[in-house]
């Protein structure tokens, strides 16, 4: 894999993830129904509440199930 390859495939993984979080955080607001947003300051208190948890269900969800994966996930955290 080239530079540009890999940076184009990291460039498709994060639009792809971006709308998906967007779309979730959506539908999230819409089906709770119990969130008064005028309780939270107009500030990015609740909204990084919810990126944590959208961002915690999408590291979950990309998780590499082979042992050699998730220790390059492992080494790359500490790298980055």
């Amino acid at each position: 894999m080239t530079e540009n390859q890999f940076l184009t495939k990291i460039d498709e993984l994060t639009d792809t993830t971006a709308s998906d979080m967007r779309k979730k955080a959506r539908k999230w607001l819409k089906d709770v129904g119990d969130v008064n947003l005028t309780n939270w300051e107009n500030d990015y208190r609740l909204p990084k509440i919810v990126m944590t948890a959208l961002c915690k269900e999408a590291a979950y969800q990309w998780s590499p199930l082979c042992k050699d994966d998730r220790k390059q996930v492992s080494t790359i955290e500490a790298q980055i």
